[in-house]
């Protein structure tokens, strides 16, 4: 028996490394996971040792108010490792807490495989030193990552984008918009209490302005009632949780918080409007450290601004609910946009991504075994 420790710290993570640990299984039966983690890995088959739940602060304000509460959790961590010696120790995504998880790893000489890496090439290249001495094998899933990181002498393996995976997997054959709504706007908040609570309010004076001019537009929105209580709740709005793409295919734009919703989006071919708040200190380093133009996946793997973006103080509701209404109604707009979305689905490559990786893994884990 290979006992593996993979570690991420939220839902989407939770969900492409549950891919991950079920291909793993299928191929290597005897490969026993033991996981940070929530109820997909569960599901999959791996033994939850903590719930990702307790990982949820973003941003580079948010983890230092919780930095003992980090401690004591990587403190736990640590122990287990050298308690258990796992074979090795796979992190997915969730750079700021994983990367501290690699170098307790290491340090115990314990191989680590970083599967869906922090994207260093955008802004955060002081990383790099870190993945360089800790990370035995990267994982990515955007095409030109590898070239990026052969600079730096980081070992890394292209094996194509998860999420093509996730929707293929949940949500039907892809795309299929037999149920497209003509007239509904599916509003993706993000999956971060700490992100719907900025984005909804946006999002929701967005929907009564759009609403205001066309009363016959409906919203359906990603996320359950319970984080937005205190809101008052726009007209002809329905909540849809835990099927986002029960939305996507039955709405003709999405307006989304910047994040792999963006990129889901695009599978089903939704002509989107991009928004992103966040905390002000966090928001003015990233724009010290950004090293490309754009924030949206789409926009960063397309090379070019195919999806409108409004950010921080921009993010203003008149401005989101011009750009709706001409994606809602304007058809050369939306055939120009869906278009570009559809290259963009090109150079993500075809599915099965988690099973790519799943083998890369087994074979990296038969090379340190001799």
């Amino acid at each position: 028996m290979q006992k593996i420790l993979i570690i991420t710290g939220e839902l989407s993570g939770d969900i492409h490394a549950s891919e991950f640990i079920r291909e793993t299984i299928a191929a290597r039966p005897e490969i026993r996971f033991f996981a940070v983690g929530g109820k997909n890995m569960e599901t999959a088959g791996a033994q939850i040792i903590l719930s990702y739940e307790s990982l949820t602060a973003m941003g580079f304000v948010s983890p230092l108010l919780n930095i003992f509460h980090y401690r004591r959790i990587l403190g736990k961590i640590h122990r287990w490792m050298k308690e258990e010696k796992p074979d090795a120790v796979v992190l997915v995504d969730f750079p700021g807490f994983n990367l501290q998880v690699a170098m307790f790893a290491h340090q115990l000489n314990i191989p680590v495989v970083y599967y869906i890496l922090p994207q260093v090439w955008a802004w955060g290249t002081w990383r790099i030193r870190q993945i360089k001495k800790y990370v035995d094998l990267a994982l990515v899933i955007l095409p030109f990552v590898p070239k990026f990181f052969s600079q730096y002498g980081v070992r890394s393996i292209y094996v194509g984008h998860p999420v093509l995976d996730t929707v293929t997997k949940r949500g039907k054959s892809m795309p299929d918009n037999a149920d497209e709504n003509p007239f509904a706007i599916g509003l993706f908040p993000g999956s971060r209490k700490s992100e719907i609570k900025r984005h909804l309010c946006v999002m929701f004076d967005t929907a009564r302005i759009i609403q205001k001019r066309h009363p016959q537009v409906k919203f359906l929105v990603a996320c359950d009632k319970s984080p937005a209580e205190k809101t008052v709740f726009p007209e002809g709005t329905t909540f849809i949780p835990q099927n986002p793409y029960e939305i996507m295919r039955r709405s003709r734009v999405l307006i989304a918080a910047s994040g792999t919703v963006t990129l889901e989006g695009a599978f089903f071919e939704k002509p989107m409007v991009v928004i992103y708040k966040t905390e002000p200190m966090t928001y003015f380093l990233a724009k010290i450290l950004a090293k490309v133009p754009y924030i949206s996946l789409v926009n960063i793997t397309g090379r070019e601004r195919i999806l409108p973006e409004f950010i921080q103080k921009n993010a203003i509701p008149e401005k989101i609910a011009e750009c709706s209404e001409k994606l809602l109604f304007d058809e050369e707009a939306r055939r120009d946009m869906v278009e570009k979305l559809q290259k963009v689905k090109k150079k993500l490559g075809a599915p099965g991504a988690s099973k790519r990786a799943a083998g890369c893994f087994i074979r990296f884990l038969d090379e340190v075994k001799r």
